[in-house]
C-alpha cells in the first residue's frame, strides 16, 4: 500500500445507508466488483503481471454480501466475500484464473489496484473475525454497507466498526550510518527498519523508543515523526519516525529479530543489503534518508 490512496479517490461515506443508491451505482457499466476468497483476491493469470478481475455480469451478489469500498472519481468500488460454492463457480468460468494472497502479488499491480484490492482484503478479514458478539455471543448481522457489524440480539445491540492497529516503524540513524534489522522470515540478505506496535497507554513516541530500546538495546533521542501508510495485510496503521541514536553498540534480542547492523549510504547504494518493497513505508524511510546526502551536496 501507498502511504495515501490516489487523490482522486473517495470513500463517499454519505452512500453507505443510502440503498438505492447503491443499488444503481452497481449495476452501473463501469462498476467493479472485486471477489474475495478466504482472504485472497480473485486474478487472472496473465504472462506480464497478474491482474484483477471484475466480478461478471451473470455473477450479481446479494446487496448484503457488498462492501461499499468508495468512488474512484465516479466510478463506484465494491468487494465482496464468496462462498465455497461461489469460489467453486468462478474458477470453473475463468480457468485462467485463481485466488491468491494480496501482498506477494502487490507490487506487481497498479498501485491504485493494489491500495483497492487490499481495502477489500481487509474489509473480508474483519468481517471474518467479527461474526459473533464479544458481549453475549449472539451472530452479527452486516450493515452500514459492509462497514459495521450489528448485534442480532435485540437487548444486546452492540456494534462493531472496522478499526486498524497503530504501529511505529522507524528509521535510526547515527552519523552517515543507519540502524537496520533483519527477520528470520525475510529472504537472505533483506533488512529493514525496526517496527512494533503501541502499547496501551503510551504514546507513539514512547513507542519508538520502546521497541529500539527492546529489540537491539540502543536508547534514541529526536524522535521525529515522518509520515504514515495505511498496511492492511491485515489491519495496521504505520506510523513513520526518524530518530537518533545515543551510541552505536547494537545488544540485539534474538528473541525479537535475526540481526541488526549499522549501514553507511554507500553501502546501500552499492547494493550490500536488500532493502523491503518500495511500496512499503521502510522504503520511504530509507530512501528519504538517503536522499537528504545527495541534496545536502552542492
Amino acid at each position: 500500500m501507498q502511504s495515501q490512496l490516489k487523490k482522486s479517490w473517495n470513500f463517499a461515506t454519505h452512500l453507505r445507508n443510502q440503498q438505492n443508491q447503491l443499488q444503481h451505482a452497481k449495476l452501473q457499466p463501469d462498476a467493479r466488483i472485486l471477489a474475495i476468497y478466504q482472504h485472497k483476491v480473485w486474478v487472472e493469470n496473465l504472462p506480464s503481471a497478474p491482474q484483477l478481475i471484475n466480478c461478471p455480469a451473470d455473477f450479481q451478489p446479494a446487496d448484503e454480501q457488498l462492501t461499499f469500498l468508495g468512488l474512484d472519481g465516479q466510478q463506484p468500488y465494491f468487494s465482496f466475500c464468496l462462498s465455497d460454492a461461489q469460489a467453486n463457480k468462478l474458477l470453473e468460468s475463468h480457468p485462467n484464473s485463481t485466488f491468491t494472497e494480496l501482498k506477494p502479488i502487490a507490487p506487481l499491480l497498479p498501485a491504485g489496484d493494489a491500495e483497492l484490492a487490499a481495502l477489500a482484503c481487509f474489509s473480508s478479514h474483519w468481517h471474518q473475525r467479527h461474526q459473533f458478539c464479544g458481549v453475549c455471543a449472539s451472530p452479527t448481522t452486516i450493515s452500514d454497507s459492509g462497514h459495521q457489524r450489528q448485534c442480532s440480539n435485540d437487548e444486546c445491540d452492540e456494534r462493531y466498526f472496522p478499526s486498524m492497529d497503530p504501529a511505529v516503524i522507524m528509521l535510526v540513524t547515527k552519523g552517515d550510518q543507519c540502524l537496520l534489522g533483519r527477520s528470520s522470515r525475510w529472504p537472505d540478505n533483506m533488512y529493514s527498519t525496526l517496527a512494533g506496535f503501541v502499547e496501551p497507554g503510551e504514546t507513539a513516541e514512547q513507542a519508538v523508543a520502546r521497541e529500539v530500546d527492546e529489540e537491539v538495546g540502543i536508547q534514541v533521542e529526536n524522535v521525529i515523526y515522518q509520515n504514515s501508510q495505511s498496511w492492511l495485510f491485515p489491519y495496521s496503521l504505520m506510523l513513520g519516525f526518524r530518530a537518533t541514536a545515543s551510541h552505536s553498540q547494537i545488544n540485539y534480542n534474538p528473541a525479537e529479530i535475526e540481526d541488526a547492523r549499522w549501514f553507511t549510504r554507500q553501502q546501500i547504494l552499492a547494493g550490500e543489503v536488500d532493502l523491503p518493497n518500495p511500496a512499503a513505508i521502510s522504503y520511504q524511510l530509507i530512501t528519504a534518508w538517503l536522499n537528504e546526502a545527495s541534496s545536502s551536496q552542492p
